[in-house]
């Protein structure tokens, strides 16, 4: 089921931000002094509390998603994951890839070695896309 909170957690790891991240983002979306709390935000993604009015507001705002999208969702859940994505790397295809192999754990050297050849083999979205995918199907925990 596609909840309030996945939707939450989905854009938010998307654009490779924390939970204290995004409380920064959404108070300056809506002009507030003091961040909305790391805590608060967990919260929301764990369903345990639901965003207020001004805090739709501010997600939507931080996300580019209309309020009712981040209340209710389009579709379900998985299709919504798809276009999200697909929306994103059409943006920046590179901050994807990053966000991509983060995502994975990859840590230290090996990480910035996989993406640096990556990169170079790349020429557009699709290619990025495509390596993104074999390297996820071949990464060992």
């Amino acid at each position: 089921m596609d909840t309030i909170g996945k939707r939450i957690a989905t854009l938010r790891k998307l654009k490779g931000w924390s939970r204290p991240e995004l409380g920064r983002q959404m108070a300056a979306a809506v002009g507030k002094d003091r961040p909305f709390t790391g805590e608060l935000v967990r919260l929301y993604e764990t369903g345990a509390n639901n965003p207020g009015n001004e805090a739709r507001r501010a997600l939507s705002l931080v996300f580019g998603k209309t309020e009712t999208f981040i209340e209710f969702g389009e579709g379900d859940g998985p299709k919504t994951l798809r276009k999200a994505i697909r929306d994103e790397a059409a943006l920046n295809p590179y901050a994807l890839l990053d966000q991509a192999f983060a995502a994975l754990v990859i840590v230290g050297h090996q990480r910035q070695e996989i993406l640096a050849k990556i990169r170079a083999a790349a020429e557009d979205g699709e290619k990025i896309r495509i390596a993104v995918l074999a390297q996820a199907r071949n990464f060992k925990r």
